[in-house]
């Protein structure tokens, strides 16, 4: 269940709220929980091209068959949107924190995103290129070196795409992408590259 509400507040300010809530659906970790949360935004329109949005989130996730994973993950975000000609620039910067019941699964995290997106080869198809830099830093502590210190894991994804344009509503995509990620904890660590094409067809 979600319901939403949008407000402008005159020419260049939009503020939006969305409040939400499931039973038993699909969590970001793939689990299943019970969850209820509130997301406020306010969006700045600097120019026709510009706009910075602000962002905060809270949610409490229960998870009926892991009691102590349960609890609150607030967050807070920013995203710059900037539209060069035909081409489009997107970053932001979003910190969560997840404050589960048992120590464990509490963790801090930091999330760096950047998207590039341009036309290539003709106004019909596009290059695509995304950068996912993310530091998560747990609580709970492991031995490194003979010493207790934090768990800490840092993440980096990256995808590049090139969809090339065949009939009206048709295009072929080629991808390629992969996640890595580095930990303290030398078992957590794992390299994972992908390479596709797939082709795509538009029934509306």
């Amino acid at each position: 269940m979600e319901t939403s509400v949008r407000r402008n507040v005159g020419k260049r300010v939009r503020l939006d709220a969305t409040g939400e809530a499931s039973l038993q659906g699909t969590s970001e970790d793939r689990e299943l929980a019970n969850m209820v949360g509130v997301s406020p935004r306010a969006t700045f329109m600097l120019s026709k091209q510009t706009r910075v949005s602000v962002t905060g989130a809270w949610r409490y996730k229960a998870y009926p068959d892991d009691p102590g994973t349960s609890g609150p993950s607030p967050s807070l975000g920013v995203k710059f949107d900037r539209r060069i000609a035909s081409s489009r620039l997107t970053a932001g910067y979003k910190y969560q924190i997840r404050q589960s019941h048992t120590v464990r699964n509490r963790y801090q995290r930091s999330m760096y995103t950047g998207e590039f997106t341009m036309p290539l080869g003709g106004a019909a198809n596009r290059l695509s290129i995304e950068l996912d830099y993310r530091t998560q830093q747990y609580q709970r502590l492991i031995k490194v070196a003979g010493r207790q210190v934090p768990r800490l894991d840092r993440r980096i994804a990256a995808e590049a795409h090139y969809d090339y344009t065949i009939g009206p509503r048709a295009f072929i995509r080629w991808t390629y992408a992969f996640e890595r990620r580095r930990s303290n904890d030398a078992a957590k660590d794992f390299f994972a590259p992908i390479a596709a094409m797939t082709v795509h067809y538009q029934l509306r």
